[in-house]
């Protein structure tokens, strides 16, 4: 972003993020976090604006990964962002279970400032309305949906639609291997942005990988009825 915006319009792009989808846990879709909230807070303080919190989705146990960064704890992180775990969206979160996940001796946990739950089951059906309701309101969305897909474990989908009076429909895969539930549930979307990271001589690979080819991701948007596509998270070796 400050190599694309000049310096007096960084501020401003940075104060406009909303929110922060998180699909899964591997550390090139979340490594930057930590900076981008804490200049994102400097932004606000330089243009003398009230502090809005961020939201960000995630999937539940990048928590405890986030948690055991004590320079992340002790530079206040977790009172300038509003923490939505990726499973309340989910049509199976009544079905999920992760206390397997929880750290034996609970250091972590201890270090959460104690409005902040972060684990899904501490959710209660009152909190998770309220929260997913705030979401959906500052972003103007009408509807958010994840869906679990097939990469690492706790790997999401995202779809959302807005509250406009010409709804568009979002959908954005992560990175998976073709999804049939994902297809379905992001029917007739306005644009589709897939993951391809390999191509179609390397299915094999993608297979193995839990990625999904170019050929892969064009049928999903087939499937989807997809109005736009946008291929993404391409292999390097392309490069």
């Amino acid at each position: 972003m400050a190599r694309f915006f000049e310096s007096d319009q960084l501020n401003k792009q940075l104060c406009k993020i909303k929110c922060i989808f998180i699909s899964h846990n591997h550390t090139d879709h979340h490594n930057g976090l930590y900076g981008l909230v804490m200049r994102r807070f400097q932004a606000f303080n330089e243009l003398n604006l009230t502090y809005e919190p961020l939201f960000i989705m995630f999937p539940r146990y990048l928590m405890l990964h986030l948690m055991s960064i004590e320079r992340i704890c002790k530079q206040g992180f977790f009172d300038l962002v509003k923490l939505v775990p990726n499973e309340l969206f989910t049509t199976d979160y009544s079905a999920t279970n992760y206390s397997h996940l929880k750290s034996k001796n609970n250091q972590n946990e201890k270090r959460l400032p104690i409005n902040q739950p972060y684990l899904a089951e501490e959710f209660d059906l009152n909190v998770r309305s309220e929260i997913t309701e705030q979401l959906k309101k500052s972003i103007n969305l009408a509807e958010i949906k994840t869906v679990r897909v097939t990469h690492i474990p706790y790997s999401y989908a995202l779809i959302v639609t807005t509250n406009e009076k010409k709804q568009f429909k979002f959908a954005f895969s992560g990175d998976c291997r073709p999804s049939k539930f994902f297809a379905e549930n992001g029917k007739n979307c306005d644009l589709l942005i897939h993951e391809c990271t390999f191509d179609d001589t390397r299915l094999d690979r993608a297979i193995s990988e839990k990625h999904s080819t170019q050929s892969e991701a064009s049928e999903i948007a087939q499937k989807m009825n997809a109005k736009n596509t946008i291929l993404t998270h391409f292999s390097p070796r392309y490069f």
